[in-house]
This record gives C-alpha cells, sequence and structure tokens, in this order.
C-alpha cells in the first residue's frame, strides 16, 4: 500500500525473475484499487522485465520494467542482493499510466523480496 497525492493505492505485486548469469528477466502483474478516499477504481497492469545483476558478494542489481499496453513506457529499478540473507532490494517507481501511456501517479517504491 502506498499514497500518493491524496490517492492510495491497495494492490498486489505479483514478480516471475528468471537468472542467467548477470542476466535477469521476467514478468510482472499488479492487481487493486486507488482510492481518492470519496470513491475507488481498480488498477491493473502486466508487463516484462529485464536486468542485470553484479557478480560477487552483496551485488547490485538493476531492473527495467516494461508495461505490455504502452511499449514506449519503462521504468527503472536499482538495489542489491544481500547473499547472506538471499534478500533483494529495489527502489523505482510505481506509476499509475492513462489509457494513452501517460503517468497519472508515481509512488516512489522499495521493494523487498526474500528468498
Amino acid at each position: 500500500m502506498g499514497s500518493a497525492q491524496g490517492y492510495a493505492l491497495q494492490a498486489t505485486l505479483s514478480l516471475t525473475i528468471s537468472q542467467d548469469g548477470g542476466r535477469l528477466s521476467g514478468s510482472w502483474a499488479l492487481t487493486g484499487t486507488l482510492s481518492d478516499g470519496l470513491g475507488s477504481v481498480p488498477v491493473q497492469g502486466t508487463g516484462t522485465l529485464t536486468g542485470t545483476i553484479a557478480p560477487g558478494n552483496n551485488p547490485s542489481v538493476h531492473i527495467t520494467v516494461r508495461v505490455g499496453a504502452c511499449p514506449s513506457y519503462s521504468a527503472s529499478f536499482s538495489g542489491t542482493f544481500d547473499t547472506a540473507n538471499r534478500r533483494l532490494t529495489v527502489s523505482g517507481p510505481v506509476d499509475i499510466l492513462s489509457s494513452t501511456c501517460t503517468v497519472l501517479l508515481r509512488y516512489q517504491s522499495t521493494i523487498i523480496l526474500t528468498r
């Protein structure tokens, strides 16, 4: 959950990430509700992700996400992988896009994945 510009986002983010050496690939899906306190609307989206992971202990990670319905849009996330705790922490924007693929709202987010 997050809030930006008076709007609250309650959503579930699903990720599938594959690693081949230093390359990452996968997909994502977001389903939820955007509310301004008076009303709410459903939000959903799917897309792909690509990225890189550096070699070594606690490597840096960079991920680019794309939206299936908006091929010219992308967002970048960066962070690190904590090798000892097997935890990926990345920060970047979760954007709510209009039907014309412009950013309506931006939620600066930190996503922590633990294996």
